[in-house]
């Protein structure tokens, strides 16, 4: 059973996604989950605290699909540069089929620009991405699978197209209402890449 914190967190994540944090009202959450307005401060003690336990739970979301450094060098040993570029793709993309993970994406996107919260939130998982990208390029060149370069440079080129192209995507799914997009120009870009600079 779903309880009303949990009920009024789904019910905002989606309200705040699609019309944006100023034009929803806990009025109008509270009356979308069928509970009284101060049944709402049972469970937050405010709209910006619901927004602050929002961008926690991104934070969370994010923290459980990102590999440690150890996993990617394993993985790395294990795999070849285009193979390692697929997987890491597919299990991003993965997250994006949930409706929430999308909506609470759309909400921190939303607020970026807003909240320094949201914009540490976006900027860290660039971050951390590319910081990915260039440890494990790092690895393909030592074993010889990567043709060698600068893979600080190479790791900040593939992971700045690859988030440039999935914000484009996402906004264009979410403008379109089409859940069914594939993402193809990410697969397109990455195996392009993977031809070009594998070893």
């Amino acid at each position: 059973m779903v309880s009303n914190r949990n009920k009024i967190l789904e019910t905002a994540i989606k309200s705040i996604a699609t019309k944006g944090f100023d034009a929803v009202s806990i009025r109008s959450i509270t009356r979308d989950v069928g509970i009284k307005e101060s049944s709402f401060y049972n469970h937050f003690k405010s709209k910006q605290a619901l927004l602050d336990e929002i961008f926690e739970l991104m934070e969370k979301d994010l923290n459980r699909i990102r590999p440690e450094k150890s996993e990617i060098e394993q993985l790395c040993h294990a795999m070849t540069l285009k193979e390692f570029l697929t997987k890491r793709l597919n299990q991003f993309l993965k997250g994006w089929e949930n409706p929430m993970a999308r909506y609470l994406w759309f909400v921190v996107s939303q607020q970026q620009y807003k909240n320094r919260k949201a914009a540490a939130l976006i900027v860290q998982e660039t971050e951390r991405s590319v910081e990915m990208f260039h440890t494990a390029f790092k690895v393909f060149m030592q074993q010889g699978k990567m043709k060698n370069g600068d893979a600080f440079f190479l790791g900040n080129l593939y992971g700045y197209s690859i988030r440039a192209i999935h914000l484009d995507c996402t906004y264009r799914q979410f403008e379109s209402g089409n859940e069914k997009n594939t993402f193809k120009r990410m697969y397109d870009i990455m195996e392009k890449f993977a031809e070009e600079y594998s070893a």
